[in-house]
């Protein structure tokens, strides 16, 4: 039998971006009233917590993945030109009945996706720790080179989603090419 690592592979990484998404809106919650780690900690020492909560947390974790992957993939794609639709890609990639370039494709796809998500969870683990600031001064310091780190590594990641999108653009540029030529 074998495993379904793409689906693994997306699930994980859509589950670990909707958890940074998950901290920085508990940062920024906790920000606005200093009990939430308070409660929420006395209610996680429990053994009740950590089965009732397992499985939703990790459910709204990937759902909050799913979401921020495709906000951030629109977002991206706003500062790209993309010559061809996703429809239209796997449409012209799936004519060669290439195996490698499919996978290749798909690879890029995916990179992508993780790529222009993390952006966006980045960028709010970046402002809920601005936020946490007024509650833990004594790291001010700490806490500030954190966030300025956090809201770097979203413009990196953005940056290298839109590079995908137009690495993908122009595969399917150049595969659309080669499938004129060889009609010709």
């Amino acid at each position: 039998m074998n495993i379904p690592w793409d689906s693994i592979n997306g699930f994980a990484g859509a589950t670990g971006i909707g958890a940074i998404c998950v901290l920085g809106f508990f940062f920024i919650a906790d920000a606005s009233d200093s009990n939430v780690f308070h409660t929420l900690n006395s209610y996680a020492s429990t053994a009740t917590w950590g089965i009732l909560a397992a499985v939703p947390t990790i459910t709204i974790s990937f759902l909050i993945g799913q979401f921020v992957i495709l906000l951030g993939t629109f977002l991206a794609g706003c500062f790209t030109s993309e010559s061809f639709n996703q429809v239209d890609s796997i449409l012209i990639i799936s004519r060669t009945q290439n195996e490698f370039l499919s996978q290749e494709y798909l690879r890029i796809k995916q990179e992508k996706e993780m790529l222009c998500g993390s952006a966006l969870s980045f960028l709010v683990l970046g402002l809920g720790a601005f936020f946490e600031i007024k509650n833990l001064k004594s790291h001010r310091t700490i806490i500030v080179i954190c966030g300025i780190i956090g809201l770097i590594a979203a413009v990196a990641f953005l940056v290298l989603g839109t590079q995908r999108i137009n690495l993908l653009n122009r595969l399917t540029h150049s595969v659309s090419l080669n499938i004129e030529s060889l009609k010709n």
